[in-house]
């Protein structure tokens, strides 16, 4: 639709491209880090998505048994992709 009263004006957002490109390439290197083990990449998406999540709610939610979920998990954090917050129980 053509309206010649209007002026306009189109601009990159730089902290969103930034964002996702910083996005892309860390979930790149998780790829490359662990190859063929999606399973991994899933909990690392999850997590990124999530922000913050116990051991029991990333096996829950990523669909991996809780064994699994532990070894994963500690996976991660050794290749310091994931870091540890303590949390005290109420």
């Amino acid at each position: 639709m053509y309206r010649p009263n209007l002026d306009l004006n189109y601009h990159v957002d730089f902290k969103k491209a930034s964002e996702m490109l910083c996005k892309a390439t860390i979930e790149c290197i998780v790829k490359e880090t662990f190859g063929s083990k999606m399973k991994y990449f899933r909990v690392f998406r999850l997590l990124l998505e999530k922000k913050l999540l116990d051991q029991k709610q990333v096996s829950d939610m990523a669909m991996v048994p809780s064994k699994e979920a532990k070894e994963i998990l500690y996976a991660l954090l050794a290749e310091k992709f994931v870091s540890l917050q303590v949390s005290r129980a109420t």
